[in-house]
Order: C-alpha cells, then sequence, then structure tokens
C-alpha cells in the first residue's frame, strides 16, 4: 500500500511526463557519451576508413570481436542515482498511490496487465517518445549517426537499456520470440526485410499509441488490444537452447521426456514398427511446474524448433486449424488446451490430432490439472488420440530447494544471511514462480546500487508483486 505521503499523479498525462523526463535523462547522457566520443575520434582519424572502424580501434568492440558495454552499465545507474537510489521504489508508490484514487494510467496498466518485464516498459517509453515531441526524433538520429532514422532501432535500444552481455543478449531474445508485445503486433519492426535485426526501427501499433496517450486510457480497450479476436490463430516459433540440467522434476517424469526425444529421433526403426510417427501426448500441472521448459528440453536434445500457440490470446480456439495442421511443423505446444475440450471444437480437433499421428513430430497439450476427468480428453484417451498423459506436480521442499539455489546467476550478489532451506519450507511455489522473484529481486536490489546483495527484504517485495490469484501464503 502507498504511503499516506505519497501524491498521486494527477492524470496519465502528469505520469507520462515523468516517465518523459527520466528517458530525457538517460537521453543526455548518451548524447554527451556520443560527443566525447566524436571529439576522440576526431583527434587521432586520419582518413575515412579510421572513423569507420573507430568503434574497434576504441575498445567499443574488444580484440576477441564482443561487444563492451561497461560504459552503458554506468549510464543507467547514473541515470537513476540522479535522481536518488530509490526513484524506481518511488515512482512505484506515487502509482499505487494513484491506483488507489482510482486515477487510471496507461502504460503501468499495460505493464500489469501484460506482465511486462522493466525492459519492455523502458521500450514501449521509448518508442512512444516521437509521437509526443519531434525533439526525441532528432536525438535518435544523432545517436544513431542516421538522418532518416526518426524512430529508435534495435541497437539503441538494447544499448541505452541493458546494463552488461547477459541483459542485452536477454532483450533481444525477448524481442526476437517471447515478448508477448511482439506476438501481439503491439510492437513492430521495420523494414522487415532489413539486413539485420539490430537496424530495424521500433515502432509502436497506431492502436497502443492511441491508448497510451489517451487522458483516460480505457481498460476496455486494452483488453481488446491484449485479446485480439483474430480469424487465424497466433503461431510464435522460437529455437531454444534448454539442456535437461534446467528441468527440476522426478526421475520416472525425465525418463518419460528423455523417451519421446529419443523416439523421435529414431523412428522409424525396427525396433518402433507399427506405432504412429506422431507422439501426441498431455503435460498436465498448473503453471509454472515446468511443461514448457520440459517441450524446451526436448525441442532442444532433437535440435528442432517449437510452434507454440496460446489459444487464451485467441476468442475463438477453432479458428486457425486449418493453417495449423497444414504447417507440419515437427514440434508444436498447445497451452491452454482445456479450451479445445468445449462443446463444439471436438471433432476439428480429433482431425487434427489425427494428422498429426500420421507425421513425424511432437504434439504436446499443456493442461490444468482441473481438466484430467473431463469427458473430452477421457474421450481422446480411449480413441487413442492421447498417448499419455505427463503429470508436472507441484515442487517439493527438496526440488523448492534445488530451485532457489539454481534461480541466480553466479555473477549476482547474493546475501550471506539467506536461509534458502528456510525458504524452500515455507514458500510453497512453483519453478516458475522463483524464477519470476528471483528476477525481480534481482531488479530491486541493483536499483538501490550496483553493489547491493539480494536479501530477504528483496524477495519478500518481489513476492508480494506476483498476482494474487498465483501467489500461495507462506507457512507459518
Amino acid at each position: 500500500m502507498a504511503s499516506d505521503r505519497t501524491t498521486p499523479f494527477t492524470d496519465n498525462w502528469g505520469y507520462l511526463r515523468t516517465e518523459f523526463n527520466w528517458l530525457d535523462r538517460i537521453l543526455r547522457l548518451a548524447v554527451a557519451k556520443r560527443q566525447r566520443e566524436r571529439k576522440a575520434i576526431d583527434r587521432v582519424a586520419k582518413t575515412p576508413g579510421d572513423r569507420a572502424s573507430s568503434d574497434w580501434w576504441k575498445g567499443l568492440v574488444t580484440l576477441d570481436g564482443t561487444v563492451g558495454r561497461d560504459e552503458i552499465g554506468k549510464l543507467e545507474v547514473f541515470a537513476h542515482k540522479s535522481q536518488g537510489l530509490n526513484y524506481q521504489q518511488q515512482l512505484e508508490e506515487k502509482i499505487q498511490a494513484s491506483q488507489e484514487q482510482g486515477i487510471i494510467l496507461g502504460l503501468p496498466m499495460l505493464c500489469d496487465r501484460a506482465a511486462l518485464s522493466l525492459f519492455e516498459k523502458h521500450l514501449v517509453l521509448a518508442s512512444l517518445a516521437p509521437e509526443v515531441n519531434q525533439r526525441y526524433s532528432r536525438l535518435y538520429q544523432y545517436l544513431q549517426d542516421d538522418p532518416e532514422s526518426h524512430l529508435p532501432t534495435v541497437d539503441l535500444i538494447l544499448r541505452l537499456f541493458c546494463r552488461g552481455d547477459r541483459q542485452w543478449r536477454d532483450g533481444r531474445v525477448l524481442l526476437t520470440s517471447t515478448s508477448v508485445l511482439t506476438q501481439l503486433g503491439l510492437v513492430i519492426f521495420c523494414p522487415p526485410d532489413s539486413e539485420t535485426f539490430l537496424h530495424r526501427r521500433v515502432k509502436l501499433a497506431p492502436s497502443l499509441i492511441n491508448y497510451l496517450l489517451a487522458d483516460r486510457p480505457d481498460e476496455q480497450r486494452l483488453s481488446s488490444l491484449l485479446h485480439p479476436t483474430r480469424e487465424a490463430l497466433k503461431i510464435k516459433f522460437y529455437t531454444p537452447q534448454t539442456s535437461w540440467s534446467d528441468l527440476i522434476i522426478t526421475s520416472d517424469l525425465r525418463e518419460n521426456l528423455r523417451y519421446m526425444a529419443y523416439r523421435y529421433r529414431h523412428h522409424p526403426g525396427t525396433e518402433l514398427r507399427g506405432i504412429a510417427p506422431g507422439q501426441i501426448t498431455v503435460f498436465l500441472g498448473t503453471s509454472g511446474t515446468g511443461k514448457t521448459t520440459a517441450t524446451e528440453a526436448i525441442a532442444t536434445e532433437v535440435n528442432q524448433a517449437i510452434a507454440q500457440v496460446d489459444l487464451q490470446l485467441c476468442p475463438d480456439p477453432r479458428a486457425g486449424l486449418s493453417d495449423l495442421q497444414a504447417l507440419k511443423a515437427p514440434i508444436v505446444l498447445i497451452k491452454s488446451a482445456h479450451l479445445w475440450l468445449k462443446p463444439g471444437m471436438q471433432r476439428p480437433v480429433y482431425r487434427f490430432l489425427r494428422d498429426r499421428q500420421q507425421h513425424l513430430g511432437i504434439t504436446i497439450l499443456s493442461l490444468d490439472p482441473a481438466y484430467q476427468g473431463s469427458v473430452g480428453l477421457q474421450k481422446w484417451l480411449r480413441e487413442g488420440v492421447v498417448e499419455q498423459i505427463l503429470a508436472f506436480p507441484i515442487p517439493g521442499v527438496g526440488d523448492r530447494l534445488q530451485l532457489w539455489k539454481q534461480a541466480f546467476a553466479p555473477h549476482i550478489r547474493v546475501s550471506s544471511s539467506l536461509d534458502w532451506e528456510d525458504l524452500a519450507q515455507r514458500w510453497q511455489l512453483t519453478g516458475g514462480q522463483i524464477q519470476a522473484i528471483a528476477h525481480k529481486a534481482s531488479i530491486f536490489a541493483t536499483l538501490e546500487s550496483p553493489e547491493t546483495p539480494i536479501t530477504l527484504e528483496h524477495l519478500q517485495r518481489a513476492l508480494s508483486t506476483l498476482p494474487s490469484n498465483l501467489r500461495r501464503k507462506p507457512k507459518r
């Protein structure tokens, strides 16, 4: 709850002015850095080739070819320090105070409903800025050394808002595959035929711009943006790099998963004659228990991409089935597959699954345990459409302990006073929730200081941000 002394924003535009002031500081520092670089280049560059290769010889690109981002890290840290170590916390308090007063703020509501990361929020803010004031376009032109680039490029977004190579890589993966903003077409990269992804300009969909800049953002309009009516299923393609060691599951479940990968690699074979080439399997478990990670581990093992469909993003789950059937993707993950169990869906889905059985591939239907006894699923089992059901249980104390111990990368500082066994015992969380808490706790600690270790207080604050329907109260 916000402090009684916290003053709420007067309206959505008052909030946006505060965010744009923060962006101004980031860009001013970036411009100053750019000016220093140009002066240094002018002093020593003797030929056009010297200028073209200045990034290399000035050390921005090291001799082994990796990009050095220390200066970018300092830029972001300094920007936060310039407004006080607790700037982000103060901003969140004002946002909460506004919500308690019934003042609707467009971007915070988008971040909350779509579960956006801080990086995604900053991307939206930077891409929105030229729609408010043309001086941002001129700043982007200068920073990108391109008079035709009125919008920020992917490269500039990553340089401004990522600290270190790891965040840069995570940010790029987010933009190319996992971000809901790109999946829903709310963020567009243009031109699509650009030679490199980094050179593409980041543009917001007009519908999103209108929502964000409204005097009083409309919740119904946001809902239509996040859950659009489609004529076809929204299919997301990505190539995972998940190993079996990333999965913390029972040995029996791991054995079943590895057999699925083995069978895909070795079919047809003499020992498998008479078995349909296509595997149809139900993964049964609540959100965060490892169903998607397991699919990714299988895909990595067989060196294939995943075609993923979340039926929650399509109000009409029947639409697009023919497109999905014609795709013939080797590995298909259907999330929220319970929507295919509704009356009227059985026949077209049955035809789709039967067709998948006739071609080499793996089809995974992700279901909540509440649907285990549904009539439709039991019918598919009896008729041999679904081959097996694999249960992903809530992790026990020992598994939670292991999940906590591997939740933080080696370079992240963690307080020695943290008692992981106590956390594993008291907090009944899934693996997905533990990862989300670890990620947010890292951000909270970094906002205080880059040297601040993660403490129990950071973890508790991160736990409180989980949606209430997903949060499990700790044991006393």
